[in-house]
């Protein structure tokens, strides 16, 4: 007896004492049960067939199926063992590897769920299994040729119809796949005849690296199988991937993948858009996997597998967007189970190291050499302009961009790749424009690599087509940010009709055929006219029109012609001016403003001058222009347009774009000369001037010499008169605010004041005489008398009428007192008996009064209020450098010298003490700079000015040496009581910084003490006077200390005054 057959008889005699034992307990029909019915899929042991052929090596099996039976053959070239005897007689104990397909034992017996008695028949032994377990010779039978195995399994099961049990494996074997084969190493072919007669088979062949599928009654499949073999805990195993190919169109598909354990695994689905397939620990039946770490291992060993797969897909060149449909996305909702597999694709597609992003030319990149970027960019740019536009070698190339939306565009979206938006793009060439334009080769190259790249870059425009040219153009207009604007820099990439590009940045034009000019540059017409993409051309073309390119017409020709102008000769500039005059007709007399600004009108002293600097005079028309020329800083014109074809229009045309046949009242802001600036400006309320302020006045250029001129020339007289008498009302004042929120602040016009001032109306016996000093009955005839409104602003007369008895008589009484005549203007309202008054009361010492206090007949209510509360915004200072700046010019302008009456008494003008006493009383609103007090006095606070000056020799008083004082503590410095210690630590120089470093400093000061005892306004009515920005200077009354409180302003006056005076 052979070895085989002493181990049949041995697991023979086993089996039967579990057999007899499972009936003794009365368990052996539903233990039989149990293990028949394991697989839900009742013909599922035609794998375990498959199963046990790829173990023994074979390549081709065949499946016979009978009315009565199914018959199975391999070639398998290993013979049944010991081993294999007892895996298929035993239960959970095979002894297939970790590298083999499953459980031989449990798997096979599913084949009961058909047959009581499967019968095999191997060239060594032949033998049945009767009750799952129990082995037993048999005759042998003669096996096919070229088969070495033959399995033969009766329906002989009592609870299975024969025709049930054969319907059943027939529509297995119509559902056979073509991954039924795809994992298998040994078994190539898999023929089936079916009760019919009809032949079926599945062939695998492998033709290099790809693998086909031939399926007899579907047609053939192509596949790319990839197989890596890994170790786990020592063990070596086998996983595998497969990609469906789609020979014809060359490329890879997207399928619904399966999960393979060498064969489908039914139930289990991984999302993905391929094959995978490994020995994963799974369920009895085989149709899904378990939630075992070796599993978790194993797909770990996919995911390489995966990302290995890429660099074998590239070498096939197939690595394109097709592939990446093929690749998962985060819309795929994988579970964490084959999430990895994502993972390790995007990992292996961000190495920079890897070469795996498809071009637009074909060739592939890593992600940080190449930018995704608009479908418009990929149309009008190649790879090789790269380099050009971002002035890099490192990007070498534009990627391929996904359909929009699609699984290629969403698996790349999530990769560390650089979108480049059009916008981005845009200022690349705007960069680029800017670079290779002439100024930045003339200014800005520095290096020999500079100027390389400028050339290049040149280079790279020549060698683009008109066509390409205006694809450029037509991208730049479709990318811009705002509809009406394109910079200016792109003018420099400008191809001009002489086939080069406008590198200098010129101004050019539309290219007009024969009306090309050879001094014009014109761009090149087929960068807006070629091919037949009509979008672009009409793209290309606004470009132009943004950047200011236009048709030469005649009304641009002759502005560049005058812009420009050349003068050659006499007689050719009178033919371009008489061009001139006749378009000027021709268009209805209307001409560009900026012809005022062209130098093109010849001069008297042979020049080309501006028409805006140009006066017209004699031979021409009899303005008197030419007097005040000079002053005016104005050319006279050549006599040579004597000889025009129309004088009469070019005149006309001259006075159109400024030309001067008159003086001019113009509107301007308020000087720092102006007499009442600090009225208008510095008292304004609100702290900062907005949009919505006015600075608004009104004087005539070089107003102060003209009347200067005017003293001794009756003709510029006549010009300022005849400027003022066309002029409207507006011009006599000067109007002032900050900001809408607050009134406006009015007074007389800077025009006004000078006019007032000088002598320059000249009277019937041609003599210049101050407005106040001339009527209507004394001036010369040579005025235009027809307008006299302004007349009355500048005082026109008013001596004149001084000139009285009554007049004289209050001269003759305030003589009597050595009273000075500078204070007449206050008296010409009143009687020679109320002048007497005044006197007496001057006689009482009552000097300090003002005499239209004294005189007037209102008297003081008795419920007039202790003191006036004033809403003045004391922080003034808007520019505290310009403030400097004015304060010192208007320190400079005052007259420094007193005048002497008649009595040898100094009198300083009445007007600038006037000026001190108003800026005091806008900065401490009538309040002591000391103690803060004051009382209500004919509706204003009262206060008294004391001036620090003293002395024979002393200053004027100006508003830096004046101060605002109670009477209390004016008697007090009247009687040099007080101890100016802040004097004895000054500097010769001081500003308002080392005023701040000497003395104290606050940012408000109000009635209470601070840091020092007397530091605040501590005598202020009802505690409700302080000043931001305080500067503090220490004096020393009666042993205690005390201070002057200056505001900003007034600090800058000291300072000013301290360093000058």
């Amino acid at each position: 007896m052979t070895q085989m057959k002493k181990c049949i008889h041995k697991y023979e005699k086993q089996g039967r004492a579990i057999i007899n034992a499972l009936k003794d307990r009365g368990a052996l029909e539903g233990w039989y049960r149990t293990l028949s019915d394991l697989y839900p899929d009742n013909a599922h042991f035609v794998f375990e067939l498959l199963q046990n052929s790829e173990d023994a090596n074979a390549t081709k099996v065949e499946f016979k199926l009978s009315d009565n039976s199914l018959i199975f053959l391999h070639n398998g070239t290993r013979a049944f063992s010991e081993d294999d005897i007892n895996s298929i007689t035993n239960i959970g104990n095979s002894n297939k590897s970790i590298n083999k397909i499953g459980k031989f034992g449990v798997g096979f017996k599913s084949v009961f769920t058909y047959t009581d008695t499967p019968k095999i028949h191997s060239k060594n032994i032949s033998f049945q299994i009767q009750n799952l377990i129990v082995p037993s010779l048999i005759d042998g039978e003669e096996i096919d040729y070229g088969y070495t195995t033959l399995f033969e399994f009766p329906f002989n099961r009592k609870n299975k119809d024969k025709e049930i049990a054969c319907k059943e494996i027939s529509n297995l074997f119509n559902e056979l796949s073509d991954n039924v084969l795809l994992f298998l190493d040994s078994v190539s072919e898999i023929i089936w005849n079916l009760e019919d007669g009809s032949r079926f088979s599945i062939l695998k062949r492998k033709n290099q690296n790809i693998t086909e599928i031939i399926n007899s009654s579907k047609g053939s499949s192509y596949w790319l199988i990839f197989n890596k073999i890994s170790t786990i805990d020592s063990k070596k195993f086998n996983t595998s991937i497969a990609y469906s190919y789609n020979k014809k169109e060359k490329k890879i598909n997207r399928i619904k993948g399966d999960v393979s354990i060498f064969f489908p695994a039914k139930k289990e689905f991984s999302g993905l858009g391929f094959h995978i397939n490994a020995p994963f620990s799974s369920t009895v039946a085989r149709d899904s996997i378990t939630d075992a770490n070796e599993n978790k291992e194993l797909l770990f060993s996919i995911s390489d597998l995966c990302a290995e797969s890429i660099h074998s897909i590239k070498n096939l060149n197939l690595l394109n967007m097709s592939f990446f449909e093929v690749l998962p996305s985060e819309d795929d909702e994988l579970s964490s189970f084959y999430k990895p597999v994502y993972n390790r694709f995007l990992q292996e597609f961000n190495d920079e190291n890897n070469k795996l992003i498809p071009l637009e030319d074909g060739s592939l990149s890593n992600l940080d050499s190449c930018i995704y970027s608009s479908r418009l960019f990929k149309d009008t740019f190649i790879d090789k302009d790269l380099r050009v536009i971002f002035n890099s070698d490192l990007i070498i190339g534009i990627a391929k961009s996904p359909l929009k939306n699609s699984r290629a565009d969403k698996f790349i979206s999530k990769l560390k790749c650089d979108y480049v938006d059009d916008s981005y793009i845009h200022e690349k060439l705007q960069e680029f424009s800017d670079r290779v334009s002439q100024h930045n080769l003339d200014y800005y190259c520095e290096s020999d690599l500079d100027k390389c790249t400028i050339e290049i870059g040149r280079e790279w425009l020549n060698s683009k087509t008109n066509e390409q040219i205006q694809a450029i153009y037509s991208f730049i207009y479709e990318s811009r940010e705002y509809d009406d604007y394109i910079s200016t820099d792109f003018l420099s990439i400008i191809k001009l009709s002489n086939g080069e590009f406008n590198f200098s940045k010129e101004d050019m034009y539309f290219f007009e055929g024969n009306s090309l000019r050879s001094d014009f540059l014109f761009s090149e017409p087929l960068t807006y006219s070629s091919g037949k993409n009509q979008k672009q051309q009409k793209q290309s073309m606004k470009f132009h029109e943004l950047l200011n390119v236009k048709e030469l017409d005649d009304a641009v020709y002759l502005t560049l012609f005058f812009e420009n102008y050349k003068f050659k000769s006499v007689e050719g500039h009178l033919k371009d001016i008489n061009k001139l005059v006749d378009f000027y007709i021709a268009s209805e007399r209307n001409i560009d403003w900026r012809f005022g600004f062209f130098k093109f009108i010849y001069t008297s002293d042979e020049l080309l001058a501006r028409p805006s600097d140009v006066c017209i005079d004699s031979p021409y028309l009899d303005t008197g222009m030419n007097g005040v020329a000079k002053i005016l800083r104005l050319y006279k014109l050549n006599n040579i347009y004597t000889g025009l074809d129309n004088k009469e229009e070019f005149l006309n045309l001259l006075i159109a774009i400024d030309a001067k046949d008159k003086l001019k009242v113009e509107r301007c802001a308020i000087s720092s000369s102006h007499p009442e600036r600090v009225g208008l400006i510095y008292s304004a309320k609100g702290k900062r001037y907005m949009s919505t302020g006015v600075n608004s006045d009104w004087s005539i250029d070089s107003i102060d010499t003209l009347l200067e001129e005017a003293s001794t020339n009756i003709a510029t007289s006549v010009l300022i008169w005849n400027a003022v008498n066309n002029a409207g009302v507006e011009v006599f004042n000067a109007i002032y605010r900050n900001n809408s929120s607050h009134p406006e602040k009015i007074g007389k016009s800077y025009l006004i004041h000078a006019l007032s001032r000088e002598s320059w109306i000249y009277n019937d016996l041609g003599v210049a005489q101050n407005p106040k000093d001339v009527d209507n009955e004394s001036l010369n005839k040579i005025y235009d008398k027809d307008k006299n409104e302004w007349l009355k602003e500048i005082g026109f007369g008013e001596n004149i009428y001084k000139e009285t008895k009554d007049f004289d008589q209050k001269n003759e009484v305030l003589s009597e007192f050595n009273l000075d005549y500078g204070i007449a203007s206050e008296i010409k309202k009143f009687s020679p008996e109320e002048v007497k008054e005044f006197v007496n009361i001057v006689k009482s010492k009552r000097q300090n009064q003002k005499l239209s206090d004294i005189l007037k007949k209102e008297r003081i209510e008795e419920d007039e209020p202790e003191f006036i509360e004033v809403d003045i915004d004391k922080s003034i200072i808007i520019d505290k450098v310009e403030y400097q700046k004015q304060v010192t010019s208007e320190n400079k302008l005052n007259d420094s010298s007193f005048s002497t009456t008649s009595s040898s008494i100094l009198k300083q003008d009445s007007s600038n003490i006037q000026l001190i006493k108003f800026f005091l009383y806008e900065q401490y609103d009538g309040h002591c700079q000391i103690c803060g007090d004051t009382f209500a006095y004919r509706e204003k606070n009262f206060f008294t000015d004391f001036s620090l000056n003293r002395g024979k020799d002393r200053d004027i008083n100006r508003k830096g040496n004046t101060l605002c004082l109670c009477p209390k503590h004016h008697q007090i410095f009247t009687l040099g009581i007080q101890d100016n210690i802040y004097a004895s630590n000054m500097p010769k120089y001081i500003d308002t910084d080392i005023m701040k470093d000497l003395f104290l400093y606050k940012d408000c000061v109000g009635s209470d003490d601070m840091d020092n005892k007397n530091d605040g306004f501590y005598m202020s009515p009802n505690n409700s006077f302080e000043i931001d920005s305080s500067y503090m200077m220490p004096i020393k009354l009666f042993k205690e200390i005390f201070y002057i409180k200056f505001t900003e302003a007034h600090a800058i006056e000291f300072a000013d005054t301290w360093n000058h005076f």
